[in-house]
């Protein structure tokens, strides 16, 4: 049974919170997916504030080189937490930044916009990027134009089926590829990939470990944050209270506004989302040759 897409999942909830019917609705898909995208960088923001409450992180994974020193993140990427290496034998984390932001500039790694600035001791193998989010790339899903023979790079439609294909570079970089279902029923299996790289003149996105199996036929998939989906039912109350505003509904806007703050609670007092203040911390890469030096 092939899996539904979020923004569909997302949308019949709103309108259910509404009383809104699908058919001659006031507000489109469009519309509502609008609001959507709005909505995340407002509650994230929220759930985010006190930076000692459990924030929501996501991470992004970038594969650097000993010749190259700048290297370009997403624009949802907020506060970064921390920046590691992971040993693949051990599972340890090797940081080289830290919360603290002395800790970046003193490891070698230090940010200036869009653009994390990498020190040759710390190049070399992939480092990893924990953040809070601000915002999220524009959302769709649809028909995936063409795969590679790998399964590490899939073209993205001109059109999708709903939503909309961001035109920022790297923008879905760190976000979520969910392939939902293919025709060809020996490959009509769903798989979750994190992206790793964006081109958006080309549409075409990179994942770092192949599909397996490989699909084939007409292969539905959509793009999605990389966010706990407890926050799904959250947006969708928060995005009912706001078409309740706009409408004047006071009614409805009330009970709206106890279950966003119902939903929003159980969110930040969750376990769900991921917390690496207890992450065992060993000392950064500079630090460690400074010690060899001596």
């Amino acid at each position: 049974m092939a899996r539904e897409p979020f923004i569909n999942r997302m949308i019949v909830s709103i309108r259910r919170y509404m009383d809104e019917p699908s058919l001659k609705a006031k507000y489109n898909d469009s519309a509502i997916i609008d609001e959507v995208e709005k909505a995340y960088p407002v509650i994230l923001g929220e759930i985010n504030r006190n930076l000692n409450d459990g924030q929501i992180t996501c991470k992004i994974e970038l594969e650097t080189t000993i010749d190259t020193g700048i290297y370009i993140i997403p624009s949802s990427v907020g506060q970064i937490i921390s920046v590691y290496k992971t040993d693949g034998f051990y599972g340890s984390r090797n940081f080289i930044g830290t919360r603290n932001q002395k800790d970046l500039y003193e490891s070698g790694v230090w940010r200036t916009g869009n653009i994390l600035n990498v020190s040759r001791e710390a190049r070399g193998g992939t480092i990893v990027i924990e953040y809070a989010p601000i915002q999220v790339p524009c959302l769709h899903y649809g028909v995936i134009d063409t795969i590679s023979e790998d399964g590490k790079e899939l073209t993205l439609p001109s059109e999708p089926t709903k939503g909309s294909i961001d035109s920022l570079d790297s923008a879905y970089t760190g976000s979520v590829l969910r392939i939902l279902s293919s025709t060809e029923v020996s490959t009509n299996i769903s798989q979750e990939r994190v992206i790793s790289g964006y081109s958006a003149i080309e549409r075409k996105i990179s994942i770092p470990i192949a599909l397996s199996p490989i699909p084939s036929g007409d292969v539905t998939y959509e793009i999605c944050p990389n966010i706990h989906q407890s926050l799904d039912d959250v947006i969708a109350a928060y995005v009912g209270k706001v078409i309740s505003s706009i409408e004047g509904d006071t009614k409805r806007y009330a009970m709206l506004d106890r279950m966003y703050m119902d939903r929003i609670r159980n969110l930040r007092l969750s376990s769900a989302y991921n917390r690496i203040d207890t992450s065992t911390q060993v000392q950064p890469i500079r630090r460690q040759l400074r010690r060899r030096l001596m």
